[in-house]
């Protein structure tokens, strides 16, 4: 019979236009969006890695320095403000020593949740301790009760002054290679790969 043979031929015709218009009304699942696009260029990680080398090495540095005038300040009450800026800022570096590095491994990886998190750890730390210290030992140092301080250990309070030169003089270093972390790891892959500046840096 052949009106028996068209029926379910039909049928499947049916089914087979039904099937491509729910098809066609599916619309594909929107993108992925990263809410902070860490994408470092391949040829930008090398110096990711050695900016946030550079910063490790000098705030472990730093650490050791202030660490021995720390524990050489004498107990005098006169010195209680020297001691207290130079062991918050001893103890501060230490942990800047590593978050940085933490911050420039979320950078190199495009790790789009550890580099913001050490990025602001290490900015907190950076800002809070490393930053304010270095108004907090002069300040504290160059004082009158610092001066009397400096008197009861000379050596010592020689040693903190020209650490604290050398710390004041690589301050800046520190805080460019914070942003050319930054830089290279977010700030290159949001805003100047979109034409939005015209200059780089290097």
């Amino acid at each position: 019979n052949s009106f028996g043979a068209i029926r379910p031929l039909a049928g499947n015709q049916l089914f087979g236009r039904a099937s491509s218009i729910r098809r066609q009304d599916q619309t594909p699942p929107p993108p992925k969006v990263s809410s902070m696009p860490v994408k470092a260029l391949e040829n930008d990680k090398p110096k990711i890695a050695a900016h946030a080398a550079m910063m490790a090495v000098q705030n472990f540095g730093f650490m050791l320095l202030y660490y021995g005038i720390w524990g050489a300040t004498p107990s005098d009450e006169t010195c209680e403000s020297t001691r207290f800026a130079v062991g918050f800022f001893t103890l501060s570096c230490f942990g800047v020593s590593f978050l940085c590095i933490g911050m420039g491994m979320g950078g190199y990886t495009g790790d789009a949740f550890l580099f913001p998190f050490y990025w602001i750890m290490h900015a907190i730390v950076a800002v809070g301790g490393y930053s304010s210290c270095t108004y907090l030992i002069p300040a504290a140092r160059f004082s009158v009760e610092g001066e009397n301080c400096a008197a009861l250990a000379p050596v010592n309070g020689e040693r903190l002054k020209y650490v604290f030169y050398l710390h004041a003089a690589l301050y800046f270093v520190y805080v460019y290679s914070m942003l050319s972390v930054t830089y290279y790891s977010w700030a290159k892959a949001t805003f100047f790969s979109k034409g939005y500046f015209s200059m780089g840096m290097m």
